[in-house]
């Protein structure tokens, strides 16, 4: 996979330009022809203080869930916390351990939101969109939106609205638990973003690809604070 070089330097206001633009290519029905058969699955966690932060490519086979790629790095970040620019301090860590997965990859499996985002340009879109690979946003918490009342059993869920349109669901993993949120990142449709997602759930809330990479991104930062 081709990974874009970025310019990490950029302005509040370019990083709000770019973004403009580059929303208008995201795809939300279904555009991919081949089957899945190697998911990547990524994180990013931040130390309490400083702006390090230790960005996870997990790379595994689909649908058996065998690992068989991992790519790890720290990175200093150099744009500020914004809410909806979330993406321009996560991206460059993101890419660099994507860069260190050699195998093809058919699908990208984001901590974080799709279109389900004021913007409707989640950081799951913005990787979808600059490597031009089908994503899905699975969020921990809800961002933009509204939804209502999710019954407890598993698998079901409820649709996340932004006034009539809706840019997600609010997925029930785990019987009891609460929901996850999970959005189109670009080229899945929603019902196949949530059949992959349910998919990969095992024991717990998250996914298990998902829930490893934030676990593995969680160690990484260990001795760094």
């Amino acid at each position: 996979m081709r990974v874009p070089e970025l310019n990490e330097l950029v302005s509040v206001k370019e990083a709000r330009e770019i973004q403009e633009i580059l929303r208008k290519e995201v795809i939300t029905i279904d555009s991919y022809s081949k089957p899945i058969k190697n998911l990547l699955a990524m994180d990013v966690s931040y130390l309490k203080a400083g702006d390090e932060l230790g960005a996870v490519a997990l790379l595994y086979s689909y649908p058996e869930l065998n690992l068989l790629e991992e790519s790890f790095i720290r990175k200093k970040s150099t744009f500020p916390y914004i809410p909806g620019l979330l993406a321009f301090r996560e991206l460059p860590p993101l890419l660099e351990a994507i860069k260190g997965i050699k195998a093809e990859i058919d699908m990208l499996l984001v901590e974080g939101q799709g279109i389900a985002h004021p913007k409707r340009f989640g950081l799951a879109s913005h990787l979808g969109v600059l490597l031009d690979t089908p994503s899905i946003g699975c969020a921990k918490s809800l961002l933009w939106g509204k939804h209502s009342g999710v019954e407890k059993c598993l698998g079901s869920y409820s649709y996340l609205l932004d006034q009539e349109d809706i840019i997600g669901i609010a997925l029930r993993t785990r019987a009891g638990a609460r929901p996850i949120y999970v959005s189109q990142g670009h080229k899945v449709s929603l019902d196949t973003a949530r059949e992959i997602v349910m998919s990969l759930v095992k024991t717990f809330r998250l996914p298990e690809p998902l829930r490893t990479a934030h676990i593995k991104s969680k160690l990484l930062m260990i001795g760094s604070e």
